[in-house]
């Protein structure tokens, strides 16, 4: 069953390694907590992240090719 993307509140991504890019999340204005630990391979942060008014937790530890 698919959710709506608006009512999406936590992503958890941990130890993704091949993820490289996250997309576009202007359509999830509730995420509060997103895990990226461990993705090794993701290079940046979308621009639509300054717009997660809601967000209050970001792990980006062991993420080594963000800039």
């Amino acid at each position: 069953m698919l959710q709506n993307p608006k009512n999406l509140k936590v992503i958890n991504l941990r130890e993704c390694t091949r993820l490289t890019a996250l997309p576009n999340l202007l359509g999830s204005p509730n995420i509060e907590h997103m895990d990226l630990s461990g993705c090794e391979s993701l290079v940046e942060i979308p621009q639509s992240f300054k717009n997660l008014d809601k967000l209050t937790y970001l792990d980006l530890s062991w993420c080594k090719r963000l800039e």
